[in-house]
Order: structure tokens, then sequence, then C-alpha cells
């Protein structure tokens, strides 16, 4: 039972300094500025590790101590804390309606995540109208994904209680 609760704590852990480099990122990351390799390195690697791991479990390949669920919020959380570096990054006014703070760079990936832009923060140069573009496709993408998950594990779950 110990070995389980360690590996629960290191799994949990590993996800928080994840995300604790992502944020340090997005506070560290003046805005203007041109990205580093490291920084969209970074990006790359974990959006690739996320669609990795989230089809090894979905596939029973590999199996994490705290289930699927726990993946698919550390991933969104991880996908909104990428792009609200991005807007950051490119917020000036010469790319958004006014340029962006730390809290309108969240509230704006929030708000496209979610469908429910208002029209407040609105993209205005090619290069964040397409940065909005793919953050639109990539939250597509992650919503099926979610959605198939969810819904497969609740049919599996539901069809082993039936056999019971």
């Amino acid at each position: 039972m110990l070995t389980k609760r360690l590996r629960i704590i290191r799994y949990g852990l590993s996800r928080a300094l994840i995300l604790g480099a992502l944020i340090f990122g997005f506070l560290r990351q003046p805005q203007g500025a041109s990205f580093n390799f490291w920084l969209i390195g970074g990006f790359a690697a974990v959006s690739a590790a996320g669609i990795v791991f989230i089809v090894a479990k979905y596939m029973n390949v590999i199996r994490s101590p705290l289930g699927i669920y726990f993946d698919l919020a550390f991933y969104l959380l991880t996908f909104v804390s990428m792009f609200s570096v991005i807007y950051w990054t490119y917020g000036t006014a010469g790319n958004f309606s006014t340029r962006l703070t730390h809290l309108d760079a969240i509230y704006f990936t929030v708000g496209t995540l979610s469908t429910a832009g208002t029209g407040s923060l609105v993209p205005v140069s090619q290069l964040a109208r397409g940065l909005q573009t793919l953050q639109m496709l990539l939250d597509l993408g992650f919503v099926l994904v979610a959605v198939t998950l969810v819904v497969g594990r609740l049919a599996a779950a539901r069809a082993d209680s039936k056999s019971s």
C-alpha cells in the first residue's frame, strides 16, 4: 500500500512541477519579446507527451495511479497555461485591440477555449488571428478526445456493473 501512495505522490508532484514551470515561464516571459527556443520546445514536448500518454492510457498500455480524469484536468491546465504564455508574449497593441495583461491573456485563452468570447479583447493582426485559430482547432481536438474518453470509461463501467 505504501508503494501505491508513493507512486501517487510522485505522479502528482511531477505534474505540479510541469505546471509550475509553465507558470514560472508565463510570469518571466517579457511581453513583445520573441519566443526563445527552449520555451517553444517545452510547449511542443508537453503537447506531444500529453497526446501520447492520453492515447496510451485509453488503450490501457500504461496506467496512471490517479486515473484518466486527473490526466485530462492536468492537460487542460497545461493547455491553458501554454496559450496564456503565447498570448501574453504577443499581447501588444499591434496584435490585439488593447495591450494584454497577464490576467487578460488567461481570460482570452479561457474565453477561446469555452467559445464564450465576449469581444472585449480582439485579435487584430494576422499573427494573433492565426494563433487563436490554432487554439480553436486544438481545443476542438481536446474536447473530442476528452468526451470520447469519458463516454468510453462510463460505458465500460456500466457494462461491468451489469455483468456483475
